[in-house]
């Protein structure tokens, strides 16, 4: 679960990479965080893992045009 504080962080981010034009690339090691990205239109571009870690996806919101 995604605390609030997070998610408000992350939805002003959105904002201002959006208003830029950039994309936004994050990287998330629990599995259950990919379907909330994925809403908020972020695809999985890979995954790594090493040892006994966790795998870490990486994630990439491509730029969205207003």
């Amino acid at each position: 679960m995604i605390s609030p504080t997070l998610f408000r962080l992350d939805a002003a981010c959105s904002l201002i990479v959006d208003r830029d034009g950039l994309p936004t690339y994050l990287e998330t090691p629990n599995p259950r965080n990919i379907a909330f990205y994925e809403r908020h239109g972020f695809a999985v571009i890979g995954s790594s893992s090493h040892g006994n870690c966790p795998p870490v996806t990486f994630m990439l919101r491509e730029v969205v045009r207003k």
